[in-house]
């Protein structure tokens, strides 16, 4: 996908000509992918349009809008700033996905700033959507504040040796940490292999090219994974119902991996992930049960005297929300426990929790939400211990390399920085700067890091390091400030450290922001007087209204001709595809005949395509007939041709 989108970004940089955006038709598949929040499928659309016609501003605006919510997040949004100037001038959601783009960037400031631009604008905007903004508002100020909150590991991705434009799951080091394991679904000829496993031996400080590992076969896409106990050498991964333990042996001096056992567990259904035990006879995993199949909880089996298993049983009460847990893990001393969930306030999508053993009474505490940079708006998946200090786990946050990376944490050598950001002759603290971190050497550390409302940021660095920051507010770039993490001598485990700003470059930005805001706010405070039949239930609709295209009833007349049911078609699906969608139809008339007949006929008309709709399978709650005669006309009743636009039938939404 990822490169699509490079080979897509890439056309856009060098179209030099464009058509018309009253071409825009040509791409209306692709828009419609876009309106739907389907933007791969719609980035691919506009890609294969291409290759027929040239693209539109309002192309090139969407593609831009598609690849910074996709798989290419870390990327500038100059382009998309500029397109506002262009396809997106005339957008009165241009806003609305800028705040999008902002909050996949954790830019939460900047997102609470576009919506609210795009909720001050005076037009018509859906009453779906701005239930969605506010909700999307309220859920940034808590991922600042949570952002803000910073824990004590530092987060490293590992290199493009290991991590790939795929997904990359379940790492596992082995034999010291010098070699990893892990589980991948690598991409060939855009298309996706199914997950292998795949291994990297380190080379001093370097990691090898990872290469496929011939000794595993294919995996289920459900629970690609490999798991090795702490302490262990051996290897286990499920196959169907079947826990296969792999073992190392020695042949000519080589490690290699041969089957030891396959034996069936009483695990029945597995749609998860499992952690197993040093001594073998305990496996805790996340399921689905058959009474809840749109919840996963993780439960447990042991192994009896026997040998034989015990049925699986909840792992814990305390463990237990409305939304999916998964990826279960144990420490070595068995008092803490490790998993991910979308439940418990998480702050995005899985995020991973700690569940501390009370000894006496043997219950698992509720569960307590790692802090942030663990935790991110996005998936954080497979954490997995090697010491109490150090380990790895998979997440999809910004600026990875993949859909899923591989990500190692670490508090050895670790200093906090305690930052704040102030004003070069006033002294006073500044509020939302974004703040990049890197080592000298270039390699990132922490990107999009926002200097609270009172001017201060927190992060973990390691210790004896130098490193840059790179300071910017609302997309303009402040420069940079090299610093040095220093040894931690008074054990301390922090340092202070203060970055200047020009205050007044701060408020011409703000003064440009507010006029521009302004600006665009009156440009797109009239609304468009219909909207397309396709777009008419979509949150996205620019006005509450369509008309239905090219039915025009004869005088006096009500039937519904075979090409008016063809029109008609459109509206079908849009009412079958949207269920929560209600419609008022109006019926209209031209002024031959009394008032009293022609409000007879346009509530005729109104009916029959009512009734129309109930023959497709629409609900008749949904859908209100209403007529209005000849009160409302569009042209004047002087000519028939012109008439004839008078005898229609419009949709209103029913908010």
């Amino acid at each position: 996908m990822k490169q699509l989108i490079l080979l897509t970004c890439a056309l856009c940089a060098s179209m030099i000509l464009c058509a018309q955006d009253k071409n825009h038709k040509v791409f209306k598949k692709a828009d419609h992918y876009f309106y739907k929040e389907l933007f791969e499928e719609a980035l691919k659309e506009y890609h294969k349009e291409s290759e027929k016609y040239e693209l539109t501003e309002r192309a090139l605006y969407h593609m831009e809008i598609c690849s910074l919510l996709t798989d290419y997040t870390s990327k500038p949004v100059d382009q998309l700033l500029d397109h506002s100037k262009k396809g997106g001038k005339d957008d009165k959601f241009y806003q609305y996905w800028l705040g999008r783009v902002y909050f996949k960037r954790y830019e939460f400031t900047n997102a609470i700033d576009s919506w609210t631009k795009f909720r001050n604008i005076r037009a018509y905007k859906s009453p779906e959507i701005i239930e969605e903004i506010d909700f999307l508002t309220e859920w940034a100020k808590q991922a600042k504040a949570y952002h803000q909150d910073v824990g004590s590991f530092q987060i490293t991705a590992l290199p493009s040796e290991i991590n790939s434009e795929a997904s990359d799951y379940s790492p596992l080091y082995i034999d010291q940490q010098s070699e990893l394991m892990f589980v991948t679904e690598r991409h060939s000829d855009d298309k996706k292999e199914k997950f292998h496993v795949y291994t990297s031996k380190k080379q001093g400080e370097k990691w090898s090219k990872a290469e496929v590992d011939t000794t595993f076969s294919e995996f289920h896409p459900r629970h690609p994974q490999i798991e090795q106990p702490p302490g262990d050498d051996d290897i286990f991964y499920f196959s169907g119902h079947y826990l296969i333990d792999l073992i190392n042996t020695q042949v000519d001096n080589n490690d290699t991996l041969r089957v030891e056992k396959a034996e069936k567990t009483s695990i029945r259904h597995f749609d998860g992930h499992f952690y197993i035990n040093k001594e073998h006879d305990l496996v805790i995993f996340a399921s689905r049960r058959r009474d809840k199949p749109n919840d996963m909880d993780i439960f447990k089996i042991e192994r009896k005297e026997d040998g034989k298993w015990t049925k699986p049983i909840l792992f814990s009460e305390n463990i237990l929300s409305f939304e999916d847990e998964d990826y279960p893990f144990l420490s070595d001393d068995g008092k803490n426990f490790y998993f991910s969930s979308k439940g418990f306030n998480a702050v995005g999508g899985f995020d991973i929790f700690r569940s501390i053993l009370n000894e006496e009474t043997g219950e698992w505490s509720k569960p307590i939400q790692l802090k942030f940079p663990m935790n991110t708006m996005d998936d954080d998946i497979n954490f997995r211990q090697v010491t109490p200090t150090n380990g790895y786990f998979v997440s999809n946050r910004n600026g990875g390399i993949g859909e899923m990376d591989i990500y190692s944490f670490t508090k050895d050598y670790t200093t906090r920085l305690l930052a704040d950001v102030r004003a070069e002759d006033s002294d006073s603290l500044i509020a939302n700067i974004l703040v990049d971190i890197k080592k000298s050497s270039g390699e990132n550390v922490s990107s999009n890091i926002e200097s609270s409302d009172n001017g201060k940021f927190e992060a973990v660095l390691m210790a004896e390091n130098s490193y840059v920051a790179s300071l910017r507010y609302k997309d303009r770039d402040l420069g940079v400030q090299p610093f040095v993490a220093p040894e931690d001598l008074d054990g301390s485990g922090k340092f202070e450290k203060t970055f200047l700003v020009d205050a007044s470059v701060i408020a011409a930005i703000d003064e440009e922001e507010r006029l521009a805001a302004e600006a665009e706010a009156r440009a797109l405070a009239k609304d468009p007087e219909y909207e397309e039949v396709e777009n008419i239930a979509s949150k996205f609709r620019r006005t509450y209204k369509a008309q239905l295209e090219n039915i025009y009833f004869e005088f006096n007349n009500y039937r519904l001709k075979d090409q008016d049911r063809a029109n008609l078609k459109s509206l079908v699906t849009t009412l079958k595809e949207n269920p929560s969608v209600n419609i008022e139809i109006q019926g209209h008339a031209d002024a031959i005949g009394t008032e009293e007949q022609n409000m007879k006929i346009s509530k005729w008309r109104a009916n029959t395509v009512k009734k129309y709709l109930e023959y497709k399978g629409i609900e008749e709650h949904r859908v209100k007939a209403t007529a209005y005669g000849e009160s409302k006309p569009l042209v004047p009743n002087e000519k028939e041709e012109e008439r004839a636009k008078n005898r229609r039938i419009e949709i209103i939404v029913l908010d």
